[in-house]
């Protein structure tokens, strides 16, 4: 659990030193490709004055160096899908990398706390309990559970539409029976 967060606490960092880079060159009227914008620093002499270039290579060697560490986050969860089961069965679904099966086995633990599958689906806020009394609707309340484990789980569906596992195929079929994207896409996640 602790190299999870880590590498979360890492891949926070990435997003906010890219986003500074982003700011900095849009603040100058320079429109960025993205592509290989936040590796190639020939970016950099398209900037005026010395002071930008000085925060965009102090920008630069920072995402540099968390590209690296994150690198050796990955040995790490590929080293746990080698010895622990549960990180190895799970990265055997379409979708789910090496990256997310570590983040579900941190966020989850041991899946017999989970009453039943249903309970598991809230906690992964996929789905929502409705209130309901004398065949009456009063409401939708979110249950507030793992927010990564949704976001890892979408991810994961986006990932698997992409191919053609028997999860697109279940999608698909969705699909045909009328349900819209979205619908179809939390069913599948």
């Amino acid at each position: 659990r602790t190299i999870v967060q880590g590498y979360h606490d890492l891949v926070g960092d990435s997003v906010s030193m890219k986003s500074q880079v982003h700011a900095l060159f849009r603040g100058c009227g320079i429109s960025i490709s993205q592509g290989d914008f936040y590796i190639n620093r020939d970016h950099i002499n398209r900037l005026v004055t010395e002071e930008q270039n000085f925060v965009a290579n102090s920008l630069y060697s920072r995402i540099a160096e968390i590209e690296t560490q994150k690198k050796s986050f990955i040995e790490i969860f590929r080293k746990n899908m080698t010895t622990l089961a549960p990180i190895k069965r799970l990265a055997t679904v379409p979708g789910i990398s090496v990256v997310r099966a570590n983040i579900i086995a941190a966020a989850v633990c041991d899946a017999n706390r989970f009453e039943n599958k249903h309970r598991f689906w809230a906690y992964a806020s996929l789905v929502r309990h409705i209130q309901v009394s004398g065949g009456k609707t009063y409401g939708h309340k979110k249950i507030y559970g793992h927010t990564n484990l949704r976001a890892v789980f979408v991810g994961a569906t986006d990932s698997a539409l992409r191919g053609s596992s028997s999860l697109r195929t279940y999608y698909n079929k969705l699909r045909e029976q009328g349900k819209c994207h979205r619908d179809a896409r939390n069913a599948l996640a």
